[in-house]
């Protein structure tokens, strides 16, 4: 999977079609032993020994596509 602005647009577009009414956000947490976190290492999105917190003031994955201003 390619990671882009389009592919946040395309997340956009589908809580349109669905009629979402929560407008939360949650940070996602690739915590060890899930298969997210694998596909996470694999993609080189984070590495193996990064300690994820459910908390934190910022992403821990490594996507320097998105940049936060």
């Amino acid at each position: 999977m390619v990671w882009s602005k389009k592919l946040a647009f395309d997340t956009i577009e589908l809580n349109r079609i669905v009629d979402a009414t929560n407008t939360n956000i949650y940070a996602f947490v690739p915590f060890h032993g899930t298969p997210l976190r694998k596909m996470c290492e694999d993609l080189g999105l984070i590495k193996h020994e990064t300690i994820t917190k459910c908390i934190t003031s910022e992403s821990q994955l490594n996507m320097p596509q998105y940049h936060l201003e």
